[in-house]
């Protein structure tokens, strides 16, 4: 390692004792609110960096760590990122994110859900900083499918119901008012 790389290093935070970057976890981003809201203080900078350095390495056994959800998370939060002297590997990458102009926050966000979602074969994902975002590549979470299934079944079920209890009344002569759709 050259002398130059070596000063560039120890400076990098510019005198300042470390660079905070932070995660928005906005109303898109649900699928990940219980996961980030459940590390205790102080781990989730920690949680954000291992990922880092486990992506970048190409890291396949790399685990996520998940931990008991606390309380039910009703609103969007935030949550910050603290890069100190010793993570140079860490803001050199995401200083390199911002350069190529990539939202920090979208493609860590995508990185966790990539770890969450348990496939760490990284050699057959598209990384993160190398994919252009587009409307195509939309993550779906079953879990908000299958909600949005089971609540379209109830309502068609509701609607078999009212036009059973409809035919009944009429059968016995029952004047009920139908709803016009």
């Amino acid at each position: 390692m050259s002398n130059s790389t070596k000063e560039q290093e120890i400076d990098f935070l510019d005198g300042k004792p470390s660079k905070n970057i932070y995660i928005n976890f906005g109303k898109k981003d649900i699928d990940l609110w219980h996961w980030a809201d459940s590390i205790p203080d102080g781990r989730f900078a920690q949680v954000i960096k291992d990922m880092i350095r486990a992506y970048e390495g190409q890291d396949n056994t790399y685990q996520i760590p998940i931990y008991k959800i606390k309380n039910e998370v009703k609103k969007p939060f935030r949550k910050p990122i603290s890069i100190g002297k010793r993570d140079y590997d860490v803001f050199r990458y995401v200083t390199d994110m911002e350069n190529d102009g990539k939202i920090i926050g979208y493609e860590l966000k995508q990185m966790i859900r990539y770890y969450l979602n348990g496939n760490n074969d990284i050699s057959k994902m598209e990384r993160a900083s190398d994919r252009n975002r587009s409307t195509d590549k939309i993550i779906t979470i079953p879990e908000i499918g299958n909600k949005k299934i089971q609540v379209e079944e109830k309502q068609q079920k509701q609607k078999e119901l009212a036009n059973q209890i409809n035919s009944l009344a009429g059968a016995f002569g029952v004047n009920r008012r139908k709803k016009t759709q």
